[in-house]
């Protein structure tokens, strides 16, 4: 299934799987692969990665 609702994948997902240009970028537990500082730079662009780490988000 291909869902980008992140509310309905948490939902109803025992495991992810997360694509970025084709290729497998990460998978596993959804609150493992949501916090992967690689899936966040991906998606949210990387000056959000750096104040997510900042401020103790990606600890």
């Amino acid at each position: 299934m291909v869902e980008h609702n992140m509310k309905v994948v948490a939902g109803i997902s025992d495991t992810i799987t997360v694509l970025a240009r084709g290729s497998v970028l990460a998978e596993g537990p959804y609150a493992e692969v949501a916090a992967d500082p690689a899936v966040i730079e991906a998606y949210m662009g990387t000056e959000v990665t750096e104040l997510a780490s900042s401020a103790g988000v990606l600890a």
